[in-house]
């Protein structure tokens, strides 16, 4: 016969796991609202800055894509094209950061900011 212990063990242990694991997330998403919040204000150095690190700490193709964003922003149109290249080029990027957007905006750069 089964302790009933051993599925409210079990039960704990992933509630525990999810909630420590959902952590980093919500801290991810605040630093994302953070940088569109310093770019709506025009200080896209700062909004890179934030971004980079997001980027070095997490290696995610949205962050890497708000890399670029904020590159061009500021008129560093080679960098931006390369990262929003190199962020489009993963898998999840077209699902997590709207990259269909990213590469508009690269071709846009290319064109010299002509529509």
């Amino acid at each position: 016969m089964r302790s009933p212990l051993v599925p409210a063990t079990l039960l704990v242990a992933l509630t525990v796991a999810s909630s420590a694991s959902a952590q980093p997330r919500r801290d991810d998403d605040a630093l994302y609202a953070q940088g569109a919040v310093l770019r709506a204000q025009h200080r896209d150095e700062e909004a890179l800055a934030l971004y980079r690190q997001l980027h070095e700490r997490t290696q995610a193709p949205r962050a890497l894509a708000q890399v670029a964003l904020a590159e061009g922003a500021i008129g560093r149109w080679v960098d931006a094209e390369s990262h929003l290249v190199e962020a489009a080029a993963s898998a999840t990027s077209v699902r997590r950061c709207g990259c269909s957007r990213a590469r508009s905006t690269s071709r846009f750069a290319r064109r010299g900011g002509r529509r």
